[in-house]
């Protein structure tokens, strides 16, 4: 499902592999219990990647809502998008890989409340692991620790509509809540203060994640096109985020990937354009690529070298992901 222009003149889904490719990178080496490659201080690849999910996320949930301004058609367009093939992984990875791979018995394994416990995720509620499957991994025991931004997003849809409806004629509102969350998110990263769990989700990454989706959501309130979106001064807040550091770093993020994100997307790349002819894999490569990850872990395990690791579960990731779309 599209919203905005048609991919053809566009490169949103080439922007949307980027971004699920960046998650992948970043955990090939966090799921063999290494650290996660950073992009300066401010995050990791994955969180890089998560980042440019939200903000497209936001620009084209608001052009969907501004064109179409009707609640239940909007709901069951959302629903549409992420539900189907987060009830396919969460069964196959319940059922099918689950069975496969854990340590107990299957008729034991299949009668353990674990395993129906795990279909809370359907209704976006992370519960991330599964009886006796992937304990000798050297991330033990998580599943599919990718779909935790499931439920926030899927909040977001709804969270930012009467903010679209009622700021119509006052959209600073939107980066300005983008900056306050994402100074909040710092500060409660950055003191140490315990987290708050709600929903399976930890509020902290709420208030660091969100101001992306605010800020794609304000570019679409004002009406903003490739023309108004230059290469150059995009080039130049990148540039910006390499000399700043602390709260201001996360503040030039918040206001910069945005930006460049629609920037590149909103224009039609050519090549790049042509990547969404076939279909939009992006969504698959990410509710897929951690458990198909862990798979290769537990079949070939870490002493098979990075590129094997790496090419193998990328390849069933893929696969996946075509039969997913």
């Amino acid at each position: 499902m599209r919203h905005g222009q048609p991919h053809r003149d566009n490169s949103f889904d080439f922007l949307r592999v980027v971004g699920a490719m960046l998650v992948f990178g970043s955990h090939h080496y966090a799921l063999q219990g290494r650290p996660e490659p950073m992009v300066g201080s401010l995050t990791t690849l994955g969180g890089l990647g998560v980042a440019i999910f939200f903000s497209i996320s936001g620009y084209l949930i608001s052009i969907s809502w501004l064109r179409d301004p009707h609640v239940g058609r909007f709901a069951l367009r959302r629903l549409a998008r992420i539900v189907p093939g987060l009830a396919v992984v969460v069964a196959a990875c319940a059922v099918i890989l689950g069975a496969l791979v854990t340590t107990l018995p299957l008729e034991e394994y299949f009668q353990h409340p674990g395993v129906w416990q795990y279909f809370r995720n359907i209704v976006m509620f992370p519960v991330y692991s599964l009886p006796g499957v992937f304990e000798s991994n050297p991330y033990p025991r998580a599943v599919n620790g990718s779909l935790w931004t499931l439920p926030l997003e899927f909040f977001l849809y709804f969270a930012i509509l009467p903010v679209i409806v009622g700021v119509r004629r006052a959209t600073w509102i939107l980066p300005v809540s983008a900056l306050v969350l994402a100074a909040v998110g710092w500060w409660w990263m950055a003191s140490g203060a315990p987290a708050r769990v709600v929903w399976g989700t930890d509020v902290r990454y709420v208030c660091l994640l969100a101001p992306y989706f605010c800020m794609g959501s304000f570019w679409a309130l004002e009406g903003v096109s490739a023309q108004r979106l230059s290469l150059g001064k995009a080039a130049l807040g990148v540039a910006a985020m390499g000399v700043v550091s602390g709260l201001a770093l996360y503040l030039v993020a918040v206001v910069v990937i945005p930006y460049a994100t629609l920037a590149v997307g909103l224009r039609s790349i050519p090549v790049v354009r042509r990547i969404g002819r076939w279909g939009d894999f992006s969504y698959g490569l990410y509710i897929y690529a951690f458990p198909m990850q862990q798979l290769t872990l537990w079949w070939l395990g870490p002493q098979a070298g990075d590129a094997l690791l790496f090419g193998a579960s990328l390849g069933l990731t893929l696969a996946c992901a075509v039969l997913s779309w």
